[in-house]
């Protein structure tokens, strides 16, 4: 399982996941800053069925300074884990639209 540092920003996920590339370097961390408002702004919003849904990967990739493939990359463990992460702030937006 990834290992996620408790407490403030940033945070630190540890990999799980072998040969992961970011701007052509091996990673085994990523290291997340807490989104800023132009983040959050700067995001593509996709209709699907009744609500809005914020591409959650597209905000991981912004948060830990790595192109979107990174995040595609990831295993299964450690995409749960960048979710978790992510999520609440994907959510609290949502809200503040008024989905």
């Amino acid at each position: 399982m990834a290992d996620i540092t408790e407490g403030l920003w940033p945070k630190k996920i540890t990999l799980t996941t072998h040969g992961v590339q970011a701007h052509g370097d091996s990673v085994t961390e990523l290291i997340f800053n807490e989104p800023t408002g132009k983040d959050l702004m700067n995001l593509p919003m996709m209709v699907e069925g009744e609500g809005m849904v914020l591409p959650s990967m597209h905000l991981a990739s912004k948060m830990a300074g790595v192109p979107p493939s990174t995040i595609e990359r990831l295993n299964a463990t450690d995409a749960m884990e960048v979710m978790k992460l992510v999520n609440p702030f994907a959510g609290q937006f949502l809200e503040t639209l008024g989905t």
